[in-house]
């Protein structure tokens, strides 16, 4: 199982509550329509699949990876901001980091970063 396959697992267990006892999903809502994991899974294997393996200038990972955190927080927004929060957004980043292991520490910036770039 790779480490996007899992997250996406991971997710599809909150979002259906799996993890929870049968008595305790009398009351229980599902916090987001776990049809939409499948874009988001997409939106991940696509981004590693785009990731080159010779990169000439490690400064512009940060707007490679920037650009993939802008794509899930537009993904996000359509399904109402309740796929990924502060938790997902710390597990998007290391899987990102995992993605670019020779320039992780350097480069790859946080997915809050995100928020900082746009206010610039």
């Amino acid at each position: 199982m790779t480490a996007i396959t899992e997250f996406i697992q991971q997710l599809r267990e909150f979002g259906t509550g799996a993890y929870l006892r049968p008595e305790e999903r009398q009351y229980w809502e599902p916090p987001f329509d776990v049809n939409a994991l499948p874009e988001l899974e997409a939106l991940l294997i696509g981004y590693a699949k785009s990731v080159p393996l010779d990169v000439p200038n490690p400064d512009i990972i940060r707007d490679h990876v920037l650009d993939l955190y802008a794509q899930l927080r537009e993904f996000n927004a359509r399904h109402n901001d309740a796929i990924i929060e502060p938790e997902e957004e710390a597990e998007i980043t290391e899987l990102v980091r995992m993605m670019w292991p020779d320039y992780a520490a350097d480069h790859v910036p946080d997915f809050a970063d995100l928020d900082a770039s746009t206010s610039e």
